[in-house]
């Protein structure tokens, strides 16, 4: 976790960045007859991957401004993790979640997030670039990346309004610019062997956030902006932790009961 502070001529660019890397005790590789592949294909599976009270629907027709985005951020996520900028054989769904409520500074934040989600099929087929940077060739991987998201602050009308003026929502042309705030995502799940009988499932998540507040209304804040951005990394780690380890749990639990399973 870190956090620091830019300063400009009239804007203060608070970045604050969480990051999260966690793996399951050792798991049996799937036995004869069942492919890991076909695990992880299913949507039902992928979706354990997100918040347990999240409400997740498909982006069926993506506009082209997220089509663009997506790739743009899929791209930098993948460069940065030591993988090629694309895998040609990746199967890619966007999907919109609508997360529950985090507390920040005292007001409730509702949000709705949409991410594109990749699966990268554990195969000898792919080509040498598509397999650049993977864990092990022939186990699959999910990548999320965080394509757009939008929120709602609820709570005391004066700390609505603060929160409204310093993310220019109570501006609606500038908050379709989206310009005051930016937050970037990419996280990877993956199976990986340890020996012939046993593997590990693994998660690494990386969230980092923008805010762009105009000199004018530091002096108002109800806190420093030294504890601002304390209180938004320390924000953005516990979303992450919230998040990431009942999650790859819930994976693993239903990854044991599909191995056992043999009508599955």
């Amino acid at each position: 976790m870190k956090y620091m502070r830019c300063v400009f001529n009239i804007i203060i660019l608070c970045v604050v960045a969480a990051q999260k890397k966690l793996c399951t005790e050792a798991l049996p590789i799937p036995p004869d007859g069942k492919s890991l592949d076909d695990f992880f294909e299913m949507r039902s599976k992928r979706n354990l991957l997100f918040s347990a009270d999240a409400t997740i629907t498909d982006v069926q027709t993506p506009t082209d401004a997220q089509i663009g985005i997506f790739q743009a951020e899929a791209s930098a996520g993948r460069l940065q993790a030591g993988m090629s900028a694309q895998d040609s054989n990746a199967i890619t769904v966007l999907v919109e979640i609508a997360n529950p409520p985090m507390s920040f500074i005292g007001i409730k934040l509702l949000s709705k997030v949409t991410v594109g989600t990749q699966l990268l099929r554990g195969s000898i087929d792919n080509s040498a670039e598509d397999l650049k940077g993977r864990h092990h060739p022939t186990f699959p991987e999910y990548q999320f990346t965080l394509v757009d998201s939008s929120f709602e602050a609820e709570g005391p009308k004066a700390l609505v309004w603060m929160f409204n003026k310093i993310m220019k929502r109570d501006d609606p042309k500038e908050r379709s610019a989206n310009d005051s705030m930016k937050t970037t995502g990419f996280t990877r799940v993956w199976a990986e062997p340890i020996d012939d009988k046993n593997m590990v499932l693994c998660t690494y998540a990386k969230l980092e956030s923008q805010i762009r507040i105009p000199r004018m209304m530091i002096a108002i804040l109800p806190l420093s902006l030294e504890k601002l951005e304390q209180q938004g990394s320390n924000t953005l780690q516990a979303s992450v932790e919230r998040d990431i380890t009942p999650a790859i749990e819930r994976f693993k639990i239903a990854y044991l009961e599909w191995i056992q399973n043999n009508d599955q």
